[in-house]
């Protein structure tokens, strides 16, 4: 019993590491390559905004072509 207790012990305490330094990244991909930069300061609202704003700037790059 106390071997279960400490495989769980384990577990959790990996778990509580991961959350804690976990990070998210926002990923724009291009045909030369990528870029990525840590997003995990932002909320998924302003991140949602900001791929908003750059598809937004694409497009009106498309159309001036």
């Amino acid at each position: 019993m106390s071997e279960r207790l400490l495989k769980v012990g384990e577990a959790s305490r990996y778990l509580g590491c991961y959350i804690f330094f976990r990070k998210r990244y926002f990923e724009i991909s291009y045909t030369g390559g990528n870029i990525a930069f840590k997003a995990s300061n932002y909320t998924i609202s302003e991140t949602q905004d900001f791929q908003k704003a750059l598809h937004s700037a694409k497009d009106r790059s498309d159309a001036m072509s």
